[in-house]
């Protein structure tokens, strides 16, 4: 194959061949078969402002040339001679200026600001984490960039996440960050003995949200720091609004938990001090079996515990694997945390998993697992016709109504774009795939960071549990998508 490169050539990476000295070059990747595949660079010949390169030894199959962050695929059957590939010119950058505001003048100036945008040319949307001297920064991003802000360690302040999209224009590009007066919620968590956790699972439940803060996520607030000697700290924490902390034995197999009580932060009580103590409970053991009763090694059980306080988010769970008896032990389950709580063995192997609520009787609970449907098929690019490999397929049941277990949630396609879902149930199923869409959807505009704008998109083509023939499911790839 040869063909030429024209438009912004500065965007060819830069190699070195056999001489050692550094040249233009594109790189290329020959599906030779569906299980050997080789890539390889090659030197592009600059003259009169055009690219010229020259591709040899290529094998019938699928071919993929990486030239300037582009990225350009065919099927090949045959020699080609006059492949053009334009580079498209780089995306203008512009200079963004940011200011804290709602500062006291004498505020310290401590802490970070969290900005996700695209910095780099052909790279995909980050974060960059910028020290905080003053009550302002500056950086350089391109373009069209999905501009995101969060902030945190400011002294007594907590800025707001405000979010935008960077338009082109000339000169500085100003944003002004929200501050709100903030406290924190500080103390030490103790087991039932009295010794000192030293780094619990914590977390920081909004039960009222802050009046200044009411378009914050509730769960902006989940930043937690300990010290050498166990105490935690949470940071930031916007004032006027009521709060319940969430303490967790770290051991693996411990359910052993401590709730607050409600902690309302004000002016007056901006940093109030907790002692929690972890609940000591008895050991629980799950027996997992299959539908004959013999015991299954290595099943997922999760123990999903909902305590009476009303916020979702205070539930503790725990995972434990069973062992070659099909036993997984829990240890400290408190009864009456434990009185509402929900068993669920994933599912494994050719069998469904199960959801059911916890018996705690005599310290033992036997859950038997059916056998699942398999469901194989192909993942294939309706633009080339080549299968898909390493992509993750994940999917929905759509029959709510007649789902009874735990299904096999997602898998990933092979080297030759296999799938195979080993327990399924017999009900309809929607693919879930990040970086593809459907094939009759209509691609308007690809973002510099990743995603696009489209039309006509549908939901990819479903399947159902436990189908008689191999499911060919094709699908459109975005260029800029994981997937290429």
């Amino acid at each position: 194959m040869a063909g030429r490169i024209v438009g912004d050539l500065s965007q060819l990476a830069q190699n070195t061949f056999g001489d050692r000295v550094r040249k233009p070059a594109i790189s290329w990747t020959n599906q030779a078969s569906p299980n050997h595949e080789y890539s390889v660079w090659a030197p592009v010949r600059i003259e009169d402002e055009v690219g010229h390169f020259e591709l040899t030894d290529l094998l019938p199959g699928g071919l993929s040339i990486q030239a300037g962050g582009q990225s350009i695929r065919r099927m090949v059957t045959e020699s080609i001679g006059d492949l053009e590939i334009n580079l498209n010119p780089r995306t203008p950058t512009r200079q963004v200026a940011v200011r804290l505001e709602g500062l006291v003048p004498d505020a310290p100036f401590t802490g970070k600001i969290n900005a996700s945008a695209t910095f780099d040319e052909g790279a995909d949307s980050k974060v960059k984490h910028f020290e905080l001297s003053a009550d302002n920064l500056t950086f350089e991003a391109a373009v069209g960039s999905n501009l995101q802000f969060s902030g945190w360690g400011i002294a007594g302040y907590r800025v707001k996440y405000f979010g935008c999209v960077l338009p082109a224009g000339e000169g500085w590009f100003e944003v002004t960050l929200q501050t709100v007066p903030a406290g924190a919620i500080r103390g030490t968590v103790a087991y039932a003995d009295g010794r000192i956790c030293l780094r619990p699972q914590m977390r920081l439940v909004v039960i009222k949200q802050p009046p200044a803060d009411k378009e914050q996520s509730l769960n902006m607030y989940q930043s937690v720091d300990f010290s050498d000697d166990g105490r935690f700290i949470f940071k930031d924490v916007p004032l006027g609004g009521t709060y319940r902390v969430v303490a967790q034995d770290d051991q693996p197999q411990s359910l052993a938990a401590a709730f607050s009580d409600p902690i309302q932060l004000t002016e007056k009580n901006p940093l109030p001090e907790l002692n929690l103590k972890l609940s000591r409970g008895d050991s629980f053991r799950v027996r997992v079996t299959d539908a004959v009763g013999r015991p299954v090694e290595g099943a997922e059980v999760n123990l999903d515990c909902r305590p009476r306080t009303a916020q979702p988010d205070t539930a503790i769970l725990r995972q434990v694997l069973t062992n070659r008896e099909g036993v997984a032990e829990f240890q400290n389950v408190d009864r009456p945390l434990a009185r509402n709580a929900t068993l669920r063995v994933r599912a494994i192997g050719r069998l469904l998993g199960k959801s059911v609520p916890l018996k705690l009787g005599d310290g033992t609970q036997t859950v038997a697992l059916s056998p699942g449907v398999a469901t194989r098929g192909t993942l294939v690019d309706v633009e080339t016709g080549q299968p898909i490999r390493n992509a993750t397929i994940r999917l929905t049941p759509q029959e709510i109504s007649k789902r009874e277990n735990i299904a096999q949630e997602s898998t990933t396609t092979n080297a030759r774009g296999e799938f195979l879902f080993e327990s399924l149930e017999t009900i309809e199923y929607q693919p879930h795939i990040d970086g593809a869409l459907h094939p009759d959807t209509v691609i308007l505009k690809l973002f510099p960071g990743g995603g696009a704008s489209y039309r006509d998109s549908k939901p990819l083509p479903g399947f159902r549990g436990g189908a008689a023939e191999p499911v060919t499911l094709k699908v459109k790839v975005l260029a800029n998508g994981p997937l290429r």
